[in-house]
């Protein structure tokens, strides 16, 4: 493998030029590998990244709002297994999005809460689940909740049988099984 060498000063003059080159255009610089089209890097102008971040908060407090939603619906119409099911459903469905726009600062407790959720069933599900979902996706309302709100939420998924652990069903641990 062929190696490419340039100095510290060759490297800053190269990156003062791109970041000039994003100023100016106000467009992503997209670095690539050598000989592909592949992007490794892009640099953004200042003023794109704060708007790419208030985009990502947005949509991580819309998935909230939508996640909270269904956390009143089940509550006001408890008795319905069909209520009960989509709720399941929908959580499951979401909370990867819900991951997936974190702020930094939440994302274990974020992967903690999908880990939990992953466990949930219409048929087991208790208002007392619903309560520590609710308390748990409340904590989330800061981007960077506090060790003692992250503490009390996980001891409230775990006393209600939510605890953020990976689950495997059995076919897929007898696969693994099967290969050693």
């Amino acid at each position: 493998m062929s190696t490419y060498t340039i100095t510290l000063n060759e490297a800053e003059t190269q990156l003062r030029k791109l970041v000039e080159q994003a100023q100016a255009t106000h467009r992503p610089v997209i670095l690539t590998a050598e000989g592909t089209h592949k992007p490794v890097a892009v640099l953004l102008e200042s003023n794109a990244f704060e708007e790419t971040q208030r985009d990502r908060q947005q949509l991580f407090q819309l998935q909230r709002a939508i996640l909270f939603h269904w956390l009143e619906r089940v509550e006001e119409k408890w008795n319905d297994p069909a209520i009960r099911q989509r709720f399941v459903a929908v959580w499951q469905d979401n909370i990867k999005t819900l991951w997936d726009k974190s702020p930094i600062g939440a994302r274990r407790f974020c992967t903690s809460l999908a880990l939990s959720v992953q466990q949930l069933s219409a048929e087991r599900l208790s208002i007392e689940q619903v309560t520590a979902l609710r308390y748990a996706l409340d904590v989330l309302r800061v981007a960077d909740p506090d060790d003692n709100m992250v503490r009390v939420a996980y001891q409230k998924l775990r006393d209600n049988h939510l605890s953020p652990r990976l689950t495997f069903d059995r076919e897929l641990a007898q696969s693994y099984i099967d290969e050693l």
